[in-house]
């Protein structure tokens, strides 16, 4: 297909089953197309609220740079249009917050800001230091960021006990200062502390040394003058006198999508140990997950949407909900890659960015792909379109090396590519404009093996491992992967002799890679869908298990293997199994340090048990 700039690429209903494509005239920027029986539409994505339908950018940069046929477009199209299908994800409006912590360090300024404000604002006023019978004044004050606003946390004086003062006014008629007024306020700027007043209270109310400790959790924070306090870092929602109308900008209506979703019953997290996966914690730089209720939450108010805690998952619980790991994998149902073709892949901006400037270049035995952030890409996803078929990867994208997560599933891919199929630099990262300079630097390899065709998907691990062994079953001897030159890829060992196959390891793996064999009494681990969490070593009590970050992949790895044995213990009375004979030995460690008698009915299965009991009485 020759380049026409001219052209965009559609599909349409035209009430039969298959939607139609064409190829048409493209339309004046300022024409405003009625959606009508149109489906998908390529173009800008910036223009999808224009057009009124979903716009795909890697369709108009196939048909305009690529030398794709029409049938092969039309296939595009298609896949597009039921990736867009698959987007579903929880929206709602959100009023705006009106709370806000107004710290000063005069009475004066406080009580100015609430005449100005009060009947906007619901203002908790804090003074930080000196004293004032409208004000609480605090001590010990510490501000940090929390979630989409802060906490303060402060000490305040609580003299009066409330609950057992009967308003006598006996402690104010004694005080020899005057320092405590009709609203029970005590003003310790010029209080002699000479306890007359707790010591003749009648109703035992007043404790001149109580305080009580004040947890605030508030959006926004607005300092006057110069109060003596640490702020945090986070400063985005602190304001002054000088910037109020900042402030008072931001209180409107907004809509939030919760885009980034955490599956926990997939999260490696450990609830009840707060143990195991905790790399997306880690990976976040707008503090928008969370340990929150004792296990992995995100504040869509804090999330950017950026992709860094989804492509370092290593189980899947995290997805971008705009394209899942389940959607990537059925696009190309409908659109197989081309054997042997270049893949170009980025976000909808990237590809944009990248038509504009390379529009005069043809890219022969190409395919542009687009994704919601290219800092969503995995590992698994990169060796999936290798396997499937691309003999070359680029990635477009701003980031820096310093952006880890893409960098290092980048790193990943290409060492595990050329250890399998002995080729380097499969995968690059670009800027969108660098796009043929890149191409042009680096050539392509011709990849002789068939590609990969299984496109069923259980979850994230269970795809890469399957991944793992189509590449493993075509290398000639087997993979040796040094400490830590993959990100969760290790190996698992367990102490034959402290095993007890008590099995409250199997609790803790979600994934599945830890398995027990009832009939054996083996306890078996399946190491290509390991995630090297070690919730199973933390949960062990014996301390049999023990995990080592490093791993050699061969088909022995890919299937459960037994990493330990139990013997088994039989009923005396039926010589039913009941238990292994390691468990029953440590109960009677316990019991003989205990100096206690070991009962008969132990040896026997929990039927006989109670037949023994009965028998007994």
């Amino acid at each position: 297909m020759s380049q026409t700039y001219n052209k965009q690429y559609v599909l349409k209903d035209d009430g039969s089953a298959t939607p139609v494509f064409s190829i048409e005239d493209k339309k004046p920027l300022s024409y405003h197309e009625s959606p009508g029986n149109l489906l998908l539409r390529s173009g800008s994505s910036n223009q999808a609220e224009q057009v009124g339908c979903p716009v795909s950018s890697a369709l108009q940069l196939n048909g305009d740079l690529t030398g794709m046929k029409e049938d092969s477009l039309a296939a595009f199209a298609r896949a597009e249009l039921e990736k867009y299908h698959t987007i579903s994800y929880r929206t709602y409006d959100v009023d705006p917050d009106f709370s806000v912590c107004v710290l000063a360090d005069q009475a004066v300024d406080l009580a100015e800001f609430i005449a100005t404000y009060g009947g906007i604002l619901e203002i908790e006023p804090l003074l930080v230091g000196g004293y004032h019978p409208d004000y609480d004044s605090v001590e010990e004050i510490e501000t940090s960021s929390s979630g989409r606003g802060y906490s303060v946390h402060y000490t305040r004086k609580s003299v009066v006990d409330r609950s057992l003062c009967n308003y006598c006014g006996l402690c104010g008629r004694i005080c020899p200062v005057q320092c405590i007024s009709e609203e029970l306020h005590f003003d310790f700027s010029i209080c002699t502390f000479c306890t007359d007043c707790e010591k003749q209270c009648p109703e035992k109310a007043i404790d001149l040394h109580a305080i009580e400790r004040i947890n605030l959790e508030i959006p926004a924070l607005i300092v006057l003058g110069e109060p003596r306090l640490t702020l945090p870092d986070k400063r985005s929602s602190i304001y002054n006198q000088k910037n109020m109308s900042e402030f008072l900008a931001t209180l409107y209506s907004c809509r939030v999508d919760e885009v980034i979703t955490c599956n926990h019953e997939l999260c490696h997290y450990t609830k009840s140990s707060k143990t195991g996966c905790k790399a997306c914690l880690g990976s976040c730089r707008y503090g928008a997950i969370k340990i929150k209720d004792n296990q992995i939450q995100i504040d869509p108010f804090a999330c950017t949407e950026c992709g860094g805690c989804v492509s370092v998952c290593p189980t899947g619980a995290l997805q971008n909900q705009k394209l899942t790991d389940q959607a990537f994998i059925d696009f190309f149902r409908s659109f197989p890659l081309p054997r042997n073709s270049r893949v170009i892949i980025g976000s909808a901006a990237d590809l944009n960015r990248s038509w504009w400037q390379n529009s005069a270049t043809t890219y022969e035995q190409t395919c542009f792909l687009e994704v919601p952030e290219s800092a969503t890409l995995t590992l698994m996803n990169l060796l999936f379109l290798i396997a499937h078929g691309s003999n070359r990867l680029v990635i477009l994208s701003s980031l820096d090396s310093s952006d880890s997560n893409l960098f290092n599933a980048v790193r990943e891919t290409n060492l595990l590519c050329e250890k399998f199929i002995g080729t380097k630099e499969l995968v690059t990262v670009c800027k969108p404009e660098e796009l043929s300079p890149e191409l042009a630097l680096r050539g392509t390899t011709e990849l002789d093996f068939s590609p990969y065709g299984d496109l069923g998907f259980i979850n994230r691990r269970q795809k890469l491992s399957s991944i793992l062994q189509f590449f493993s079953a075509r290398s000639e001897t087997e993979i040796s992967l040094e400490q830590d030159e993959v990100r969760f890829i290790g190996t698992i060992t367990c102490d034959d002799d402290c095993c007890t196959q008590c099995l409250a390891c199997l609790n803790s793996c979600k994934i599945e890679s830890l398995s027990a064999n009832s009939s054996t009494l083996s306890l078996c681990w399946n190491g290509s869908l390991c995630v090297g969490c070690q919730s199973c070593v933390e949960a062990c009590p014996e301390d049999a298990l023990s995990y080592a970050s490093e791993a050699t992949l061969n088909q022995d790895y890919f299937s459960p293997a037994e990493v330990s044995r139990a013997e088994p213990m039989a009923c005396e009375g039926c010589g039913k199994v009941f238990g292994t004979k390691k468990s029953f030995e440590r109960v009677m460690t316990i019991l003989a340090k205990k100096q206690q008698t070991v009962p008969e009915h132990l040896h026997y299965c929990e039927d006989c048990r109670v037949l023994r009991l009965l028998e007994n009485q």
